[in-house]
């Protein structure tokens, strides 16, 4: 047996500074300058991300010196967020209309967070599966064994990188194989395309209700990928691995297997276009090429923390 959590190190990385990456751009000239002026382009950069408050999260903007020391700054907001920083540099910066972007994916989702996609704590990598509430609180679902209590949370497949996903806040592993995840915004979305920075995902439309011998159950994770075709075979297994053992979780047969970085991520139903979800991966295990995978269940993650399953629209349970 293996669990499939993954320690994940880049070794070497390059930094690029800019507010956000730019996926397209429609260049239109809208104001330029007369004077150069003698200030350092630092001084001006230093200004420009300090209007960062003033353009607002509604907007998105970069800059680069284009190597003559003017600076171009390519944003989707309205030129009058720069304004006063431009009249002050005459000469030194161009302002120009962009259509600009986060690249995005389930390698590296963006706010609000889905189900299905990749998670770190700067050491190990697992995957995403839902959303649950509190009559206060909303959570993202992950595996139990991924992220030990109170970690930093990021949304990227390499260590340390991404967008701030939130903090590990509820944990009893090994009794739960799931953990809650706080402090973010959460959708009731799963992305269930192939791996790699794939945007294909359906919404969570309820919970499935399990019974033996049921065929058809999907699981998606951040490193294989979407699988269906999986038949339930028990829903009273125990898996255990390096010491830790979890009662009472569903186990699979069928599919191709999930690999290291799956874990904590959705396992589903197809329904009418969206998912009914039946749980989080936790692992699996081999016989030659014969492979079961096994799943902590949704109704036991409510259960133990009083949750409610959080759906695009009411909730089904089928």
């Amino acid at each position: 047996m293996r669990r499939i959590a993954r320690v994940h190190r880049r070794t070497a990385g390059l930094a690029l500074v800019a507010c956000l990456a730019v996926i397209g751009v429609t260049v239109q000239p809208i104001f330029g300058a007369d004077s150069a002026a003698p200030d350092s382009t630092q001084r001006i950069r230093n200004e420009l991300v300090a209007l960062r408050s003033t353009v607002g999260d509604a907007f998105s903007y970069a800059f680069f010196d284009t190597g003559s020391g003017q600076l171009e700054i390519q944003t989707d907001a309205p030129a009058a967020a720069f304004e006063s920083v431009a009249s002050r540099y005459r000469g030194r910066i161009e302002i120009k209309q962009a259509t600009i972007g986060l690249t995005s994916g389930r390698l590296a989702d963006t706010s609000p967070f889905y189900g299905g996609a990749s998670l770190n704590d700067g050491t190990s990598l697992c995957t995403s599966a839902y959303v649950a509430k509190t009559a206060t609180t909303r959570y993202l679902v992950t595996g139990g064994h991924c992220f030990p209590l109170n970690a930093q949370i990021r949304a990227n497949r390499f260590a340390g990188q991404g967008q701030i996903v939130g903090t590990v806040t509820k944990r009893d592993y090994p009794a739960y194989e799931s953990e809650l995840i706080s402090g973010g915004s959460y959708l009731a979305r799963i992305y269930n395309g192939a791996n790699g920075d794939d945007t294909t995902n359906v919404p969570i439309v309820g919970q499935k209700i399990d019974v033996n011998g049921t065929s058809g159950y999907c699981r998606t994770g951040q490193s294989s990928g979407n699988s269906c075709n999986w038949t339930l075979v028990n829903t009273n297994a125990t898996f255990c691995a390096h010491g830790n053992c979890t009662d009472f979780v569903n186990a699979f047969n069928g599919g191709v297997q999930p690999v290291g970085g799956d874990s904590g991520g959705p396992i589903y139903y197809p329904h009418n276009g969206g998912a009914l979800m039946a749980g989080t991966i936790i692992g699996y295990s081999c016989i030659l090429i014969l492979c079961s995978y096994y799943g902590e269940k949704v109704g036991s993650i409510l259960g133990k923390w009083n949750l409610t399953l959080v759906c695009n629209a009411a909730c089904l349970l089928l």
